[in-house]
């Protein structure tokens, strides 16, 4: 049942970040339209992104291992 609950939380919490993410990048996307580095941007936030969610899953299952 820990197992179970430690699954369930990652999960909601990798869940949380991409849609705050996601809300982010349309606005970024929104605000640099005309920019020429846009994509770049967009890029280096996919990135940091995906460096989050695995170091929060890797920090919670630390934490509750």
């Amino acid at each position: 049942m820990s197992l179970w609950n430690r699954f369930i939380a990652i999960v909601g919490i990798t869940v949380l970040i991409s849609f705050a993410t996601v809300t982010k990048n349309k606005y970024v996307r929104e605000l640099h339209q005309t920019a020429n580095n846009s994509f770049i941007f967009f890029k280096k936030r996919t990135v940091s992104y995906f460096g989050s969610v695995s170091f929060i899953s890797s920090f919670w299952l630390l934490v509750y291992w």
